[in-house]
């Protein structure tokens, strides 16, 4: 009986949870070592306090209650969690078990049970809970589509960005396949090679459907979940709306490569145009014509009824030699009044005479500038691939020098290159 005993005060003595016992009046009475671990004060110098002087303020009511219930006998057991003060001023957060003790004909004398020390649980919730809280305000204003799919291409999960970006509801979407987002289903199965090769991919862009049927362009970017073995189990990423980017893009190079009064192609896209053009000529062997244009009397428009009757002209005329080509065909603006037209697929020396003679009739029409007619006509110098020049710089030269030419032969006239302007010149 005494090594039993002996046994037992050992075991509560060595425990790391408090074992305690309280009186009728709610002062500790008992309190083994592990009450100094977690309170920071003594044994001795607690014993006799009040139970409800190491109770943190916030708490006081309800371990009161707590306490209350117990010595009443209402219940046979109840737990609480509270925050219990420390020597050090600050508090920790502990779970508490209480039973109601007594002895035969007394009744209720007091309360024992255990204390334990919950601090670090309960900071480890308070966090999951902040990052959960976080992870949801994010979920739900994230302007990107947040995303997560099976290996197999089905949506686990989606952010309710989509309804906005995509005009999809995101209950709708769960369950059913990644791919009837995109315009072209095989891009998503391009996304997961790559992700299957690589482990991440990073701004793949691809064209999104939204629910009207309009075209979105799009920006992924994803990663691979794996299982503790290694394996594959799921997709997570983000799809990011780059409509204002490609805008933005697409108006730097509208910049780049085209004249901003009449928005046709510059020099710069000439240039590029017509060496595909001359590729595909080599390749193919066949003919190109370039035709060399400037606007007679122009700067009598300028002089007398200003810059932007001028600039009117030279809109209305880029329309009209739009109007001459095929789509196939190029019509740039070099600057002032100067105009080329590129010919591809040109068979005979014919096919750029009928555009020239086309051109020169529709020019010596009257043009309808702030209420009055504006007359002009056209020079036009022609020079073909490969006779006159093998490469652009050649072909341009060679057609410049056919215009003057055709200038001197009175204007509203087109010429073709020849020889004898070269050593003219």
């Amino acid at each position: 009986r005494l090594q039993e005993l002996e046994r037992y005060q050992l075991l509560v003595e060595t425990a790391s949870d408090v074992f305690y016992q309280l009186d009728l009046a709610g002062c500790w009475t008992y309190l083994n070592r592990a009450w100094e671990d977690v309170s920071g004060y003594t044994v001795s110098s607690s014993l006799g306090m009040p139970f409800l002087e190491s109770v943190y303020p916030t708490d006081l009511g309800k371990a009161r209650n707590f306490l209350d219930a117990v010595l009443a006998g209402e219940t046979s057991c109840e737990r609480l969690n509270l925050r219990l003060k420390t020597a050090t001023g600050s508090y920790r957060w502990i779970e508490l078990v209480a039973r109601p003790y007594g002895r035969i004909g007394q009744g209720i004398c007091g309360v024992t049970g255990t204390l334990r020390d919950v601090t670090a649980k309960r900071l480890a919730e308070e966090a999951l809970r902040e990052n959960e809280e976080r992870y949801r305000r994010i979920f739900s204003n994230i302007q990107d589509i947040y995303f997560e799919s099976s290996m197999g291409g089905l949506i686990i999960e989606v952010s309710p960005s989509v309804e906005a970006a995509l005009g999809q509801r995101r209950d709708q979407l769960v369950g059913m396949p990644f791919a009837m987002l995109c315009d072209d289903p095989d891009s998503i199965g391009q996304v997961r090679q790559l992700l299957l090769e690589q482990g991440r991919v990073k701004d793949f862009e691809l064209m999104l459907r939204r629910r009207g049927g309009q075209l979105v362009p799009g920006s992924v970017n994803a990663s691979l979940v794996r299982d503790d073995a290694g394996k594959p189990i799921k997709i997570v990423g983000s799809i990011r709306d780059i409509s204002e980017r490609k805008q933005a893009e697409k108006e730097i190079r509208q910049l780049a490569y085209h004249d901003q009064l009449t928005g046709l192609p510059n020099r710069s896209l000439l240039r590029d145009r017509m060496q595909q053009a001359l590729a595909q000529a080599r390749r193919q062997n066949r003919q190109m014509a370039l035709l060399f244009l400037d606007l007679d009397r122009f700067k009598d428009v300028n002089d007398t009824l200003g810059h932007e009757a001028g600039d009117t002209l030279l809109r209305q005329v880029s329309d009209q030699l739009k109007s001459c080509v095929r789509q196939s065909d190029t019509v740039a603006r070099l600057g002032g009044d100067e105009f080329v037209i590129l010919l591809t697929s040109v068979k005979t020396e014919r096919d750029p005479v009928v555009v020239a003679e086309k051109i020169l009739k529709l020019l010596n029409r009257p043009f309808p500038i702030n209420g009055k007619e504006v007359f002009t006509s056209t020079s036009i110098g022609i020079a073909m691939f490969p006779n006159d020049g093998e490469d652009p710089e050649t072909l341009l030269k060679h057609a410049d020098m056919a215009m003057y030419e055709a200038k001197e032969h009175g204007r509203g006239h087109f010429q073709f290159f020849s020889e004898q302007m070269h050593r003219s010149a």
